[in-house]
């Protein structure tokens, strides 16, 4: 059965593909296994699928495949630079079986070049042909070199189209023959002492020569061979006994020597391999047709007579069709049904006449051969042997589908055959126990009806033994005395062994239906064995009846358990096969390492409206969050308790912060102090970047994570000693826009603002029952780190030396911090000149205005706290200025005149300064000087310039279009320019996602409300290690089915649980309790004592 494409194959198809998908979209890229790509290209209504196995085909395709649910990184990669890319051209490198595809234009294209010869291989490159990815990396000859990442693409080495001549395929038979004839001098390779051949030493077929050593494929080479009908193709090259092979060797020695003779062979040959050229420069242009050759011939009848099931039957027509003895074979009637039902049951039909001559699908061709024309039926009305296709890409596509399908089949009848055998392994050892426990209830009931039957013979027995232990006669005695009786007293004989250490005797019992001894004489034959059974000498005979009744009983109940146990046994067997039969198919490449954020080194989280906070775990990490990440926009959040870290939420945007925002970095801020431990609840406050100097007071100095705070503190409400364990997850650019409104912000700039403003002291009265309000403090403190320097005079001083949960700190990213000096802002409003100027007085007449104290104002104005209103007056104002100052430099030529001396050139700067450009057009035109109009040069310009911006709002257009068919979210450059690295992390993960990776957070707990997976902690007494285990137990229970997400899980490793959860807590949630910390449920419960039980 031929299994890939040969060079005229690919030529043919991608002739085809050429007219199909040039000028269209790759709407998308998916994998359907490591070695197979479906390439989606869209335009319009129309949508191809092209898919290309590395190696073996390309084509496109009309069926339906599984994609893999996590696309590998290298599709990722290739997804990021040519996804939404038009393809500008298509075509075969050379004669090799390469394809190239070209997506863009100039230094904007990217080559996808697809390998179909050996193992195969997937290329990206840009438009250097430098290759970008690989999907295989390996070294080629020692001329070439490695073939890896950065590395040139190897185009020149392509082979190009050669026509046959004469001397070319003469030159090529006697090369082969000189290489076969240093084979045999050299003799069969000896190994061990035994001689290893390949193939026939003594034989060189002409076949397989042109085969291997022309581009044609063994099928055209048979073809040309028999057209020409003048030599055999199975033809031994080393048979000089043979006229033919005379007859040639003389023709090429005589074409290599250039002589003048008639080459009856040669030109022969010659001539039908240039038509096969011929047909090989026609693909280009013209359409082929396909052909699929069947192994064995189908006849029509048989597809003819092919019966289905009608599915639109009635239950109740079937069982009387059965009841009245019809034959299974018989077709069911089916005139009541309508046309639709009938077109239905007729594909169906259609449907098996397919699968059965899928079955005997060999081989597929661009042309018919004249090989297989031989061997076509005589009646081709009968017998089929040829399927023929209006297109060689529909050909190949069904041909390779229909070994897919066959392929997928034969692994899913694997999968099913390893979960039978599971079942029933399972069930037989089920059975064997049922078994066992139905032996043992049948054996307590025939031995609990025999002590009945025969009572008054236990009972004596019983008596016998009683009367002799009471006499105080030794044991052995006792057993002597029964055996001198046994053959006189039929008590004694029925006694076998005695067990008196526990009080038991065993007594043999005959079968029920033998009373006596002449009994047992006349019916030898027929006799059941006698059953032994020990009886309780201190029970009377009814009482060992009832003991044994009493087993029985148990043991069936036992049985109904077993029985009910073995089928849930049985079901969670045929789940389990299931699922890990499930779990093989699934691809995941999270095990690699991944890379990790900046920030991940300090204390963290993202806040509920998407801010990123960042928090210090000892003093040195305090002072290099203060000194090299705070910026200016930057909040910075403490608290007054032992042991607070300095936290800051970063603001890229410099908007106002909202409240909430403020609140949850209060609480994070308080969890992660002394408060947390001592199980206090607090309230942290929050400054601005230009309130937070390193610079102390005169004559004292300030420690390691040390800082002063000059100005208001606002007061945040007391916070909730509440925290919360979650998983956010890593993902892929495309996914990003559909998770950008999960931590959209509550409150716009100006609200916050507002709200920020009018949180004073004076308007606030401090309860600890308020929680929504702000409240401000004006004082000058001092925010010091771990080192236990007591507190300075007249200043309040906050040591944070239980901070450092682990005293090492990483110094992968921490540089030279050099302290600056203190700014403006930084220095007491005191110490500023008293004074103000024209513009802030200005400024502080209007916020009087507005109902703002004098003091409060001059406060505000001092510091910049100002409303936006001012500061985009502001802003106008210096725009104006900066633009007037253009205007008026722009009216003086730039650079000096040729010619013109330095000092008369800065006296025309300084005289012609102030001149705006109307004047200098008026004194122009009473000059009579007019300039040239450069408005007329430019309008073409501006006719270019708008021309590509329309083709730019096209092209994102049609990009859009593509995508959202795709239900890929689009977004333009702008938006991605606007995003940071936190919104590719999200805690709601959904089903189309891509994930890469999964980083454990431990924030408050109210900020993770919309959070999938989360975990609620409270202070208690449990480490931070065995807190984060148990705390992603409960997580991994919650996700179980999605495979996705539990291989994300799997790849988190202890140290960065350990490293974000909080210390001293306990886990607070509900589902805890279910899943019970990860310990098994039955360990815990007690079984039932059934009440036989308790009685005995």
């Amino acid at each position: 059965m031929k299994n890939r494409m040969s060079v005229i194959d690919i030529r043919a198809i991608v002739a085809e593909l050429k007219e199909q998908i040039i000028g269209m979209r790759l709407a998308n890229l998916y994998d359907i296994n490591p070695k197979t790509y479906l390439l989606k290209f869209a335009k319009t209504d129309l949508k191809v699928h092209v898919l290309a196995e590395s190696g073996i085909r390309i084509h496109s395709t009309d069926f339906e495949r599984d994609k893999s649910r996590m696309p590998s990184h290298f599709v990722l990669k290739i997804r990021k630079y040519i996804r939404a890319k038009r393809l500008e051209n298509l075509e075969q490198v050379g004669v090799d079986r390469i394809v190239d595809f070209t997506f863009g234009t100039e230094e904007k294209a990217f080559h996808l070049i697809i390998e179909f010869y050996a193992k195969g291989n997937v290329v990206l490159t840009d438009h250097q042909y430098k290759i970008i990815a690989l999907l295989r990396t390996h070294s080629k000859e020692a001329e070439s070199g490695l073939f890896a990442v950065g590395e040139i693409y190897p185009m020149t080495s392509k082979r190009h189209f050669e026509p046959i001549t004469k001397h070319s395929l003469a030159l090529t038979i006697k090369t082969a023959l000189d290489e076969k004839e240093k084979e045999l001098l050299k003799g069969p390779t000896v190994v061990e002492g035994n001689t290893k051949q390949k193939g026939n030493l003594n034989s060189l077929i002409l076949k397989n020569v042109l085969t291997n050593n022309l581009e044609y494929g063994s099928g055209f080479v048979e073809h040309c061979l028999l057209l020409a009908d003048i030599i055999s193709p199975n033809l031994n090259l080393l048979d000089a006994k043979q006229e033919k092979t005379k007859q040639l060797l003389n023709e090429i020695d005589s074409v290599l020597n250039n002589q003048n003779e008639s080459h009856t062979i040669l030109d022969k040959l010659t001539e039908y391999f240039k038509m096969a050229d011929d047909f090989i420069l026609k693909i280009k242009t013209e359409k082929q047709r396909g052909f699929i050759i069947l192994k064995e011939t189908v006849k029509t009848k048989q597809l003819e007579e092919v019966t289905v099931e009608n599915p639109f039957t009635k239950s109740d027509q079937l069982n009387e069709n059965s009841n009245e003895g019809s034959s299974s074979t018989d077709p069911l009637p089916i005139t009541e049904l309508n046309e639709l039902q009938l077109k239905q049951i007729e594909m169906m039909k259609e449907e098996k006449r397919l699968d059965i001559k899928r079955v005997q699908y060999e081989d597929f061709t661009p042309i018919l051969f004249e090989q297989v024309k031989r061997k076509l039926p005589t009646n081709p009305e009968q017998e089929i042997k040829v399927i023929e296709f209006e297109s060689f890409d529909k050909c190949a596509d069904e041909f390779f589908s229909a070994i897919e399908a066959k392929r997928i089949e034969n692994q899913k009848q694997n999968v099913e055959s390893t979960v039978e055998k599971k079942v029933l392994k399972v069930k037989k050892e089920q059975e064997l126990k049922l078994q066992e426990l139905q032996k043992s209830t049948d054996k307590y009931e025939r031995i609990a009806s025999l002590i009945k039957k025969y009572y008054e013979m236990v009972d004596q027995a019983i008596q016998v033994i009683c009367t002799a232990i009471a006499q105080a006669q030794p044991w052995e005695t006792i057993k002597q005395i029964i055996k001198e009786h046994r053959d006189v007293d039929p008590i004694a004989r029925m006694i076998q062994k005695l067990k008196l250490e526990t009080s038991q005797i065993t007594i043999i019992l005959p079968p029920p239906g033998l009373e006596n001894e002449e009994d047992e004489d006349d019916e030898e034959e027929e006799k059941e064995e006698p059953t032994k059974i020990d009886i309780d000498i201190s029970l009377s005979a009814h009482a060992n009846a009832a003991h044994y009744y009493s087993l029985r009983k148990k043991s069936a109940e036992n049985k109904e358990k077993a029985s009910h146990a073995s089928k849930k046994a049985i079901k969670k067997t045929e789940q389990k096969s299931t699922e890990s039969a499930k779990k093989q198919q699934i691809k995941s490449d999270i095990t690699i390492r991944r890379k990790r954020f900046w920030f991940e080194k300090f204390y963290w989280f993202i806040t509920s409206e998407n801010y990123l906070v960042l928090g210090g775990r000892d003093a040195q990490q305090n002072e290099l969050i203060v000194k090299r990440y705070m910026r200016k926009g930057d909040i910075y959040v403490h608290a007054d308790v032992h042991g607070a870290s300095s936290c800051i939420i970063k603001n890229p945007t410099g908007e106002p912060i909202p409240p909430l925002s403020l609140q949850e970095a209060g609480m994070f801020c308080v969890c992660r102090s002394a408060a947390w431990d001592s199980k206090v609840m607090t309230a942290g406050y929050w400054v601005y970047d230009h309130q937070v100097s390193k610079t102390a007071p005169s004559g004292e100095y300030l420690t390691t994570g040390s800082f002063m705070i000059r100005g208001k503190k606002n007061y945040l409400p007391p916070a909730p000693l509440v925290m919360g364990f979650t998983i956010m997850f890593k993902v892929d650019e495309s996914c990003i826009p559909n998770h950008l409104e999960e931590r959209k912000p509550r409150m716009n700039a100006e609200e916050a603002l507002t709200y920020l403003n009018n949180g004073g002291m004076e308007n606030i009265e401090f309860d600890e029952t308020e929680s929504t309000t702000t409240g401000t403090y004006e004082e000058e403190t001092v925010v010091s780190g771990t080192d236990k320097s007591g507190p300075t005079k007249d200043e309040n001083v906050i040591d944070d030396n239980v901070v450092n949960h682990n005293p090492k700190v990483t110094d992968e990213e921490v540089l030279e911090i050099i302290e600056e000096k203190p700014s403006e802002e930084e220095i007491s409003p005191t110490e500023k000149k008293k004074g103000l100027s024209a513009k802030d007085k200005k400024i502080l007449k209007q916020l009087k205005k507005r109902g703002i104290d004098e003091k409060e104002a001059k406060e505000m104005i001092l510091f910049g706290n100002l409303p936006d209103e001012f500061k985009q007056q502001e802003k106008q104002e210096k725009q104006e200025n900066s633009l007037e100052k253009e205007e008026s430099h722009k009216n003086v030529p730039a650079q000096k005149p040729k010619g013109m001396k330095q000092g008369k050139w800065k006296k025309l700067k300084t005289k012609y300064a102030d001149q705006d450009e109307e004047e200098r057009q008026l004194m122009i035109e009473l000059i009579g000087n007019k300039p040239k109009d450069k408005k007329k040069e430019k309008e073409p310009e501006k006719k270019v310039k708008e021309e590509e911006i329309r083709k730019k709002q096209k092209e994102q257009e049609e990009i859009k279009r593509v995508l959202e068919e795709e239900n890929i979210p689009y977004m333009d450059e702008e938006d991605k320019e606007k995003l940071t690295e936190i919104d590719s992390l999200t805690g709601q993960p959904r089903d189309d996602d891509i994930f890469l990776f999964a980083i454990p957070v431990c924030a408050p707990y109210s900020c993770l409300k919309s959070y999938k997976y989360k975990v609620k902690l409270v202070p208690g007494n449990q480490k931070r290690g065995k807190a984060g285990k148990d705390a992603l137990s409960i997580i991994r229970t919650e996700s179980r089915g999605d495979a996705r997400i539990e291989a994300c899980l799997k790849a988190i490793e202890e140290n960065d649980i350990t490293a974000t959860m909080v210390g001293n807590c306990r886990i607070a949630t509900a589902s805890s309790k279910k899943s019970n910390f990860g310990k098994p449920k039955s360990k815990k419960t007690t079984p039932k004592v059934p009440p036989e039980e308790k009685d005995l």
